[in-house]
């Protein structure tokens, strides 16, 4: 969600902005300065206030405070663009004040300007914010948008009388599209959560594929020479021994090609010596690109890989244990910690390898392990190795995992 044409929400909420601030804007340039006394919003009477104690009256102060409106009714609307464009084109972390305060002037912005932006606001909530959290927003914002109809409502500052019903009429209305604006962006989260959980299974049957694609490989090439050296090996050195006793019966008579004969199996004896200890100590498995793969395929949060070159594992149980720990690690990220970026740390150390997974979101409420820690820990120990938790609940969760260099090759 960092482009437009990942951002649908985005897109159609700058869409509908440039609508309604559009046609404010002609509304109060068709108008003229002489609309300004009439113009009710809590910007144009903090003007007049402000006006009143600052400046002196003139025959120019009314066309001053008009083009002074529009210049802030601009400002005001540019800034709602920009905060609503980056609250839903990039994840905040959960524990990060930034995030409200988009939000916060967002809403500042739409009751003091514009009430009818109050309807993207609606739908951004809904899209970017825990359900709960949004429907707080939710109640929040329609009461705000109440407190600030009720002078109208009461009939203070309207002259002729207040139509009761009519303006009754328009408030339900009016906080009615806020719920269904609100239900719209409730559904898009509903539909941004199914493709990002496709997404991260998607990426993950990917990274699994191609570990076991290395796994399968390193395990038919061990096979192979295996059985050159069980089979063919044990063959060729019945077949050396035989010539030598032939040679050594024939003595001085032995035809040369006896001689050659013995040369060539001794020859492919030692070559095929050679080519099975080659497969055997320099073949290994990639899990820098399975891991690549996993990392890469998560569309948020954010995650960034490190990998040691240094690091070169032949056992195909230590790759998979730490793929798996490693991939438990960015699940719980996803589902629990709120986070917008995350690292993994893949390094060699000089007794073994360690592996860091850490994040910027909430951390853990409780150093109480879940299925999930649990089994990764019951894998690491299982192979000698260690698993700590660093817990930092305003800032993030750590996990350091290491397996000593005994299986590493």
């Amino acid at each position: 969600m960092k482009r437009i044409t990942n951002n649908l929400i985005g897109a159609v909420g700058l869409f509908a902005w440039s609508a309604i601030v559009a046609t404010g804007l002609v509304s109060l340039l068709t108008a003229g300065p002489k609309v300004f006394p009439f113009i009710l919003t809590p910007l144009s009477l903090a003007m007049e206030a402000l006006w009143a104690f600052f400046a002196s009256t003139n025959a120019e102060t009314g066309t001053q405070k008009f083009w002074a409106y529009v210049s802030l009714y601009v400002l005001l609307a540019a800034t709602f663009a920009w905060t609503f464009w980056r609250r839903t084109s990039a994840p905040v972390p959960e524990n990060s004040p930034w995030g409200a305060l988009l939000l916060c002037a967002q809403l500042f912005i739409a009751l003091a300007v514009e009430t009818q932006l109050l309807v993207i606001v609606a739908v951004e909530l809904a899209f970017v914010l825990k359900h709960r959290q949004a429907v707080l927003w939710l109640l929040a914002q329609l009461g705000g948008y109440a407190l600030l109809q009720l002078p109208d409502i009461l009939g203070i500052g309207r002259l002729p009388p207040l139509d009761l019903v009519g303006d009754l009429q328009q408030l339900c209305m009016s906080m009615v599209w806020m719920a269904v604006s609100f239900g719209v962006g409730y559904l898009a989260s509903i539909e941004r959560e199914g493709r990002l959980r496709l997404a991260i299974s998607h990426a993950e049957l990917l990274a699994t594929q191609k570990l076991l694609r290395d796994t399968l490989r390193m395990s038919e090439r061990t096979r192979i020479s295996r059985n050159l050296h069980d089979a063919i090996g044990h063959h060729l050195s019945a077949l050396n021994l035989h010539l030598e006793l032939g040679l050594r019966h024939a003595g001085d008579s032995a035809h040369s090609s006896f001689h050659i004969s013995r040369s060539l199996a001794q020859s492919l004896l030692t070559e095929i010596r050679g080519v099975v200890s080659a497969e055997r100590e320099e073949h290994f498995i990639d899990l820098r690109r399975s891991l690549d793969i996993l990392c890469s395929g998560v569309p948020t949060p954010r995650i960034s890989l490190h990998y040691d070159d240094a690091i070169s594992i032949g056992d195909p149980e230590i790759a998979h244990a730490l793929f798996r720990c490693i991939q438990e690690a960015i699940t719980n990220v996803i589902r629990h910690s709120g986070a917008s970026d995350a690292e993994v740390n893949m390094t060699m150390q000089e007794q073994g390898i360690a592996a860091n997974i850490s994040d910027n979101g909430k951390g853990m409420p409780e150093t109480k392990e879940g299925n999930g820690l649990k089994g990764m820990r019951s894998r690491i120990e299982g192979l000698r190795g260690t698993l700590d938790i660093a817990n930092h609940p305003s800032r993030g969760l750590a996990i350091n995992i290491w397996l000593p260099t005994g299986v590493a090759k």
